[in-house]
């Protein structure tokens, strides 16, 4: 039944009509190994200038003599004129590809300014597809869209030439691809060409038919997720199409048909997330074997938007599988960072070929993948889930991803993923975030907490001289303090309750009162090289060194990082009120 459905939208209701029109676009030989075809001569042209000579010369499958020394069709403009448009009637709609104008050779001069396209995908309303392009002087005009656009007539609005009042042309190509056509054996048969491949052609339609299935019949949905559930390498070749440039118009629905077979039972909802994390490893796949899976699934790393949806909504969709699939979550990112601070000490021997295949998928993990799992902590915790988060979220799994985060580069995007984990770690157990600036060496003081909440400019003014003084002497200021900790301190701060804890810290107060002392020690020095030294700058000076004991030492350059530190912890409004 399912092989009469897909040969039925593949020929369509009216093919005894069409029967002509497919016989000749089958006959003729594709332009390139791509299978695409020239269906100019197929249709019909006609002109916006009544004045103008019949253009279906144009059209012709077999371009003029190079050297012909007039043009195949020309057009002489009004004084007035500016543009003249061609528009081609196509007798059935088309992907439509490319264009390409030939001009007339021996005399460029006729060639047009620029040239404009417009498509229609049912004959009327005309679709501007770009700005007017330049094409003055060029010997072929090559138009290639950025994706394949269905139309059933096209419209070339050519402007004048710069330096001639007659415009010359000798073809007009229109190619692409049938709706439902075959590509040529080329294709098909050589798997290394960058074209649509067997795999994607042959599983799409199917993949169609199962997600109208999966959301349209709402009485089959549960019955045919679990029919195809159990289905061999069904997972693996759904994630595989999803990376693949040619399916990038089906993933809503790839997407849609995963989600719904991942949350059909707590066991292919786990084998999902391993197969989009740790690439297909934890299904069995053998990366020496070339029959595995594997080869069809991504690189190490990768993602896109799709999978980033379907974690999302494998993490939060609450059902009794939702506690394993966090978990499974965690377990990778918890494997990550082991798997990192294995390469950084050296002690990689495990990764030998003979060892478990799992540790391939967690080399390069995706920076995407990690923020969405730091997005699903933090969402499931305002949702009030019924099952025990905080509890999932150790010491350990929290002590790794900081280790993480500072044997980082801080210009990595990396870095600022493992950074919103930490972040979301210390939303849900606030008491991480002073454990955080512990172990940076900055201790609280004692509970002093400050209503800084509507307060007056007066009072805003002497809270910050107090906190200039006193907070910054009794907080104990790290004496080695690094780009890297500000940047993580200043991603891991952004909870409401980790702001305060950071106010209370003191350590803004610190921050502001060294970069202040550094700015004055450099506009004093500048001063004593310009002006002659006396006794007063002496002694001001002396007495600036002295105080230098209650700042923190910086140097210059981390005066940027700590401007970005305050511009991002600014964010928030008690840090703005402060």
């Amino acid at each position: 039944m399912v092989s009469t459905i897909m040969k039925f939208l593949d020929s369509g209701p009216n093919k005894a009509v069409d029967s002509s029109l497919k016989t000749r676009i089958l006959a003729s030989e594709p332009d390139n190994a791509e299978g695409i075809h020239n269906f100019a001569p197929l249709g019909t042209i006609t002109s916006s200038s009544p004045t103008a000579q019949p253009a279906e010369v144009l059209l012709q499958a077999t371009p003029p003599h190079r050297r012909a020394r007039s043009a195949a069709w020309s057009y002489i403009f009004l004084p007035e004129e500016a543009w003249c448009d061609l528009t081609i009637h196509l007798p059935a709609a088309v992907l439509l590809k490319e264009i390409h104008i030939q001009p007339h050779l021996a005399s460029l001069a006729t060639c047009p300014s620029s040239v404009s396209v417009e498509v229609s995908a049912d004959g009327v309303n005309m679709l501007p597809l770009s700005t007017p392009v330049v094409t003055s002087g060029l010997t072929y005009i090559k138009i290639q869209l950025v994706k394949a656009e269905v139309a059933s007539a096209v419209c070339l609005r050519l402007h004048r030439p710069r330096d001639a009042s007659t415009l010359g042309l000798s073809q007009i190509k229109l190619l692409g691809l049938t709706a439902f056509g075959t590509t040529s054996s080329a294709t098909v048969n050589n798997p290394f060409l960058p074209s649509e491949d067997q795999v994607s052609k042959t599983s799409i339609g199917w993949l169609r038919l199962l997600h109208h299935c999966l959301t349209h019949i709402s009485d089959l949905e549960g019955m045919m997720a679990s029919a195809a559930a159990p289905t061999a390498n069904l997972l693996q070749t759904c994630a595989a199409l999803l990376m693949s440039p040619y399916c990038g118009m089906h993933s809503p629905n790839i997407e849609v048909v995963l989600v719904k077979i991942g949350l059909q039972s707590t066991r292919i909802g786990l084998k999902l997330i391993d197969i989009l994390l740790r690439n297909c490893a934890a299904s069995g796949s053998d990366p020496t074997d070339l029959n595995s899976p594997l080869l069809f699934g991504r690189l190490n790393g990768l993602s896109s938007d799709s999978t980033i949806d379907i974690l999302y909504q494998l993490g939060t969709t609450q059902d009794p599988g939702t506690k394993d699939r966090i978990q499974a979550l965690l377990k990778w990112v918890s494997d990550s960072a082991r798997v990192a601070a294995m390469r950084r000490s050296g002690r990689m021997s495990y990764m030998s070929p003979n060892s478990s295949t799992v540790e391939y998928g967690l080399l390069m993990p995706s920076p995407s993948h990690l923020h969405c799992v730091a997005a699903i902590l933090w969402h499931s915790y305002e949702l009030l889930v019924e099952y025990d988060l905080p509890a999932l979220l150790d010491r350990e799994l929290f002590e790794l991803l900081f280790n993480w985060s500072m044997s980082l580069p801080c210009n990595m995007v990396l870095k600022k993923a493992v950074d919103s984990l930490l972040c979301s770690m210390c939303h849900i157990h606030p008491s991480y975030f002073s454990l955080l600036m512990g172990w940076m060496g900055i201790t609280p003081p004692p509970v002093q907490c400050h209503h800084r909440l509507s307060m007056t400019d007066d009072s805003k003014k002497q809270d910050l001289t107090s906190s200039l003084t006193d907070d910054s002497k009794n907080a104990q200021a790290p004496l080695a303090l690094t780009e890297s900790h500000l940047a993580t301190l200043a991603s891991s701060s952004q909870s409401p309750e980790a702001i305060k804890q950071l106010l209370d810290s003191g350590l803004p107060s610190l921050l502001v009162r060294s970069l202040a002392s550094f700015c004055f020690s450099h506009i004093s020095y500048s001063e004593s090289i310009a002006q002659s030294i006396d006794i007063s700058q002496d002694k001001l000076r002396r007495h600036h060194v002295a105080q230098q004991c209650n700042k923190m030492p910086i140097t210059a350059d981390l005066v940027a990082p700590i401007l970005r530190f305050l511009t991002e912890v600014g964010s928030s409004h008690v840090m703005k009120d402060w």
